[in-house]
């Protein structure tokens, strides 16, 4: 369908280069060009010969052989081993370690990378190893994900969300004994 397009656009064309052009000057001065001849005073004018270039060949796409693609991984499980489901963190410092467990090693050759995402926002570089340690996380209850991203940035796989809650003391509220 595309090249049956293709041929009528270049065919009309090909028909207007080919149609004579006629120069009509009024009486007030104006000049008027057009395909068609006026009733009266019309010139034909000679157009130069349009200057035209051979297109150059490209092969059809079904021949054209595509690109190898690279096998897809599946990772299977991707698990957050650490900080366990609702755990409690007593920890001043708000230093949080998250370890992440992967069925499938992961293929660092091929771009392939860990990011972790603090209460929905991604945090830090994209990691190499199964872990990272989040620094100054406030007290409260957060959630904490891992994913598996490609070269560009897709999400590959991802673990399941994980909620804990981080304890830190304060000098207004001492610990409970």
């Amino acid at each position: 369908m595309h090249r049956i397009i293709t041929a009528l656009l270049l065919l009309s064309l090909s028909t207007m280069a080919l149609a004579a052009v006629y120069k009509h000057v009024q009486p007030d001065g104006s000049v008027i060009y057009s395909d068609r001849p006026p009733v009266e005073n019309a010139t034909e004018i000679k157009l130069p010969k349009v200057h035209t270039m051979p297109a150059t060949p490209v092969a059809p796409p079904s021949e054209a052989t595509p690109a190898p693609k690279k096998a897809a991984v599946n990772y299977g499980e991707v698990r957050i081993t650490q900080p366990q489901p609702d755990a409690t963190i007593r920890e001043n410092t708000g230093q949080v370690r998250v370890s992440v467990m992967l069925t499938t090693a992961l293929k660092i050759d091929d771009g392939h990378r860990l990011t972790f995402a603090l209460d929905g926002r991604l945090i830090g570089k994209p990691q190499t190893e199964g872990g990272i340690t989040l620094e100054n996380v406030d007290r409260g209850t957060h959630s904490v994900e891992a994913r598996v991203v490609d070269a560009s940035g897709q999400t590959l796989a991802r673990s399941q969300a994980v909620t804990f809650h981080v304890q830190r003391f304060s000098a207004l509220l001492p610990p409970s004994r």
